[in-house]
């Protein structure tokens, strides 16, 4: 690695990052992860397809805005090549977002490559392939005075 960093530890933090953005449901934090050029697609069923950060985060945006709640929580991360200034890995990741008529839980991988964008590790891709979607309408309540982590 060009800056000494440990390409396994570069790829859980990105990961970790994202998904507490997402949790947060705060697009720009997350958008703040992708390199200028880098892309962010989701597969089927949904197929979503983003480019740059500011496309990203008005996206993802979108699709976090209407939930009620989320969280998302990454699981197994692995490196399967690292060089000098990339780094590509999996990132397994199960999400929950409670929407006022339904929940939906949706499992899936992340393919990510990693580059070094103006000196910090960024996303130049993030590609989502969904493995099992539950959307049953399901009761969830709210606990009083919780918090998400956005305070």
């Amino acid at each position: 690695m060009r800056d000494g960093a440990n390409p396994q530890q570069v790829l859980w933090e990105l990961a970790n990052r994202y998904s507490d953005a997402v949790t947060r449901k705060d697009a720009e934090a997350a958008s703040r992860l992708w390199a200028v050029a880098g892309t962010w697609e989701i597969g089927a069923p949904f197929s979503v397809l983003a480019t740059g950060p500011e496309e990203i985060a008005a996206t993802l945006g979108q699709r976090i805005s209407p939930a009620v709640f989320m969280l998302q929580s990454p699981g197994a991360a692995v490196v399967t090549d690292a060089g000098p200034e990339r780094i590509e890995g999996r990132v397994h990741t199960q999400e929950i977002a409670h929407f006022a008529d339904r929940t939906a839980t949706i499992i899936g991988c992340y393919d990510d490559v990693v580059i070094q964008d103006e000196g910090e590790w960024r996303y130049a891709s993030r590609r989502f392939t969904v493995t099992a979607v539950d959307s049953s309408p399901k009761a969830w309540t709210a606990v009083a005075g919780a918090s998400s982590g956005t305070d």
